[in-house]
């Protein structure tokens, strides 16, 4: 049910997916023109090494293993051997004066879908630069009138605002898509991370944990007597208790730790590069921070308390659902043994 329930965001945040693919399209429509061209590739035979260190050189970086931190890098490089690719074979096919000339704007317009307007735009300035160039190497720099280089300049006007529009619209889709991941993300009462915002980040510091052979502990935390205040004081009063509880629970920790609203009246604390013994003082300190902060509820004082159970990787678990579940039994464990004193006393 957690997988089902997961937004996969990872596929918004890797531009070098999409780059990747265009690439590909690339060397496509570049194939078919040069089908289409007949003898062309037999008359410049320098084409077919173009081609095939393309191919050699897409398919190394696309298979590559890129450190996530590196993303936007992988897709700048995949960026600039497209542009690279279509300048040698521009070269090889008679200049800016091509159909494939065109092809730059494909280019230009993954740019601005993936990796932002500075670095669009310093790559539309190198188009131009090598267009340019391929224009002078025809004609002769020499031969270049005025009136050509203003036409030169009016041609590529349209790909600067294809670049501006474009990457002016991703940028407010992102803006928007940091609004729809929190709102999905974050427990609405309590501001923590609701479960599904929880999961991927656990797992993430699960993860780190392995690899550097560290520990991790989960704090199941449950306020107790939730039902009573409901009935007694109503389902407001309810709600402010539990919003007291997250934010002493949330000003307990670690900014480093993680916390959520597990749902009802229960919370999860996930304590990267912690053990058992550090995880039963950070319990203890949250039981003395909510249970010595009394609040006040439609004239009455509530006296909030909680209990809290503790799991720690690897004792007892390898995966944050085991961890949860272990830690979720140890809290009933602790209530049980509550009740038992409490009888017992009476």
């Amino acid at each position: 049910m957690r997988a089902k329930e997961r937004i996969d965001w990872d596929q918004f945040d890797d531009p070098s997916r999409i780059v990747g693919q265009v690439q590909w399209l690339l060397m496509v429509l570049v194939l078919l023109y040069l089908a289409l061209s007949r003898d062309l590739l037999h008359t410049r035979p320098e084409l077919v090494l173009v081609l095939v260190t393309y191919t050699i050189t897409v398919l190394i970086l696309q298979y590559a293993h890129w450190p996530t931190r590196m993303r936007h890098w992988k897709a700048v490089l995949h960026s600039w051997v497209m542009i690279l690719f279509l300048s040698l074979v521009l070269a090889g096919t008679g200049g800016i004066d091509t159909g494939l000339n065109n092809l730059f704007l494909l280019v230009i317009v993954t740019s601005a879908l993936t990796l932002g307007l500075r670095t669009t735009l310093l790559q539309v300035g190198l188009i131009a630069a090598i267009q340019l160039y391929l224009l002078s190497a025809k004609d002769g720099i020499g031969a270049l009138r005025p009136l050509d280089y203003a036409l030169f300049l009016a041609d590529l006007a349209p790909w600067f605002l294809v670049a501006f529009l474009i990457t002016t619209v991703v940028r407010s889709f992102w803006v928007a898509r940091r609004q729809v991941q929190s709102m999905a993300e974050t427990d609405e009462l309590t501001g923590l991370l609701n479960m599904r915002g929880l999961y991927p980040r656990a797992d993430a510091e699960l993860a780190q944990c392995m690899a550097s052979i560290d520990q991790l502990s989960v704090l199941m935390v449950d306020a107790d007597d939730l039902k009573l205040v409901n009935d007694r004081l109503g389902h407001e009063a309810g709600d402010i208790l539990i919003r007291h509880i997250a934010t002493r629970l949330r000003r307990s920790l670690r900014h480093t730790d993680l916390v959520a609203r597990y749902g009802g009246d229960e919370f999860v604390a996930v304590l990267p590069g912690t053990g058992r013994v550090n995880a039963d003082s950070a319990a203890l300190k949250v039981e003395e921070a909510i249970q010595g902060d009394p609040l006040t509820a439609r004239g009455e004082t509530i006296l909030p308390s909680v209990s809290i159970g503790i799991s720690t990787y690897p004792a007892d678990g390898l995966r944050i659902d085991d961890l949860i579940e272990r830690a979720d039994e140890a809290m009933y464990e602790v209530k049980l043994q509550r009740k038992v004193a409490a009888e017992e006393a009476g």
